[in-house]
């Protein structure tokens, strides 16, 4: 029985947390995988690729056949030898948030946080596993401390860690899938805030990240499987047919195209649901940091992102200014190198590549 509230006190720091890890992006219908080297002050990027896992293997970010991806992650250990690596956790299955605490001595941060944590999310102290950071833009408050606090059921964890048994692989951290696509898109010290919309192959991920911390998640339960599905019933063709006319035409043709009908069918369902987000996060001040309507800008990534003509749609129906991620942002300039993984592909490599970055401890 694992005993600690942390998620970083899974494992304790030995000196190979120095050595570069791989991010692992599990997802409902695939497992990525990322690796950044350092080159010339910046990093270049290493092995990547991914591998299909079967329907019903993840659901709701819950594992339920612990034994097929047990699998597919050992055959990725087989085939491409590394050891280290970072894991992603799902927002379905936990609590982002931002709150205030009286000041207390810095030490004695993690003692007020866990008597209190009851108070703000519906699970007590010795049910969950919790980590904070401080808020470090904007003015200093006198009397409190502003916290980013990230939580997740000691249960949920405890299935994540135990699937990496007999795998031959050494995870050195967990991390909400979140932490790791802000850290991959935003500008490093930006304090802005931003929405983040991850769409993923059966689902929509948002957060929201303002001074620096993440503030918020949610997830939409439509994603890109259910836009091809879409395709290949109303066009009557074959579901890989119909991936790659999504992919490769998507809504450019516009409103007499009976691929843009299908599209939008299920486009529509996404909007509105996201909206409705969009309007709860705009008008309350503890998401945003400054107020109503303090959102920067809209970034989305994910292997939907891709979708031609996605973004312009979502940008004219929420009139606001939706933004293509870059995942490059904090690896490298690329002035003078091109990543191997294609410019179309990246966005699907968001959060694994955003683990890949992340600091030691």
């Amino acid at each position: 029985m694992l005993h600690t509230n942390r998620f970083f006190d899974f494992f304790p720091p030995p000196q190979f947390l120095e050595m570069p890890a791989i991010g692992i992006d599990i997802s409902g219908r695939s497992v990525r995988f990322a690796e950044l080297k350092h080159k010339g002050g910046a990093f270049v990027l290493g092995r990547f690729g991914e591998k299909e896992i079967p329907p019903g293997v993840v659901v709701s970010g819950q594992i339920r056949k612990h034994e097929e991806l047990r699998n597919v992650l050992a055959e990725l250990k087989q085939e491409h030898d590394f050891t280290f690596v970072r894991i992603s956790l799902p927002e379905e299955q936990g609590y982002s948030l931002k709150i205030q605490i009286p000041r207390v001595k810095p030490k004695e941060i993690y003692e007020s946080l866990e008597l209190q944590l009851q108070e703000h999310v519906p699970l007590a102290a010795q049910e969950a596993v919790f980590d904070y950071s401080l808020v470090a833009c904007g003015e200093e408050m006198k009397d409190v401390y502003e916290i980013g606090l990230s939580v997740m059921p000691h249960k949920v964890i405890e299935s994540y860690v135990r699937l990496f048994n007999g795998t031959g692989l050494i995870p050195l951290s967990f991390e909400f899938e979140a932490h790791a696509i802000a850290r991959s898109v935003i500008k490093q010290g930006n304090c802005d805030a931003f929405i983040l919309l991850d769409i993923g192959a059966t689902r929509t991920g948002i957060a929201v990240q303002s001074q620096g911390v993440i503030t918020f998640t949610s997830t939409i339960n439509v994603g890109g499987h259910s836009l091809t599905e879409s395709i290949s019933n109303t066009l009557g063709i074959s579901f890989e047919e119909a991936k790659q006319q999504k992919e490769s035409r998507g809504l450019l043709d516009g409103k007499g195209d009976p691929l843009y009908q299908a599209l939008i069918s299920r486009l529509a369902v996404l909007r509105d649901e996201f909206n409705k987000h969009y309007t709860y996060i705009k008008t309350h001040k503890n998401i945003t940091g400054k107020g109503e309507n303090n959102v920067k800008r809209i970034v989305v990534c994910g292997g939907e992102a891709n979708v031609p003509g996605f973004a312009n749609y979502l940008a004219a129906t929420l009139k606001t200014d939706i933004e293509i991620a870059n995942p490059w942002t904090n690896v490298n300039s690329l002035t003078d190198y091109v990543p191997e993984i294609p410019s179309n592909h990246a966005l699907r490599y968001v959060t694994a590549l955003g683990l890949a970055q992340r600091s030691p401890l």
